[in-house]
């Protein structure tokens, strides 16, 4: 809005109470990734993806925050390299490196008669690759399991597609010693 003053961490309360239709800042934890099309300067093309690029929806969440003693939550923000997007395997690595993403990527998916081809349980795998044994990412940013994982279904009838996207985590319950999963996130396209 022309003329409104923006803080120096942001819009403020003010620059979103004068939109048409305005609304309220949260001010706290994004509950939905949609919420960054909320937040003054965000682009449809940079949230949903463009062309070849993936968007932001593709490659970030909002779940994973521990619950910490302050009054934000503490996010361990490491990355499953077992499941993440290439897009994210590529911000991952050093930018003299980045064309190794989609081998990465092929090498965890790689199947033979018996299932997945190669051992992916260890913290380095990824030097396993071809042209990637020099390759170093830096531990603390990654990790090799992981409890939340987004689930994606499409379905197709004639002309008419949906899609149904849910984010799961899995939690083991303590009495009996099994998994279930619980939905944080469900969507229809």
């Amino acid at each position: 809005i022309k003329g409104m003053r923006i803080g120096l961490n942001g819009a403020e309360a003010g620059y979103y109470a004068a939109l048409d239709p305005p609304y309220a800042c949260r001010n706290g934890p994004m509950v939905d990734l949609s919420d960054l099309l909320l937040i003054k300067g965000m682009q449809l093309a940079l949230y949903a993806g463009a062309e070849d690029l993936p968007g932001l929806v593709h490659t970030l969440t909002v779940f994973g925050a521990k619950k910490g003693g302050g009054v934000r939550p503490a996010v361990e923000g490491r990355i499953n390299i077992n499941t993440a997007p290439e897009a994210v395997l590529a911000a991952l690595l050093p930018e003299e490196q980045r064309d190794l993403a989609p081998e990465i990527a092929a090498y965890r998916e790689a199947r033979n008669e018996a299932g997945f081809e190669h051992e992916l349980s260890g913290p380095n795998w990824y030097r396993d690759v071809p042209g990637g044994s020099e390759l170093t990412i830096a531990p603390q940013l990654i990790v090799t399991a992981s409890d939340i994982f987004r689930i994606a279904a499409r379905a197709r009838s004639d002309e008419t597609q949906v899609t149904a996207t849910a984010v799961v985590q899995r939690e083991k319950e303590g009495r009996t010693g099994r998994w279930r999963c619980h939905i944080l996130s469900w969507r229809m396209e």
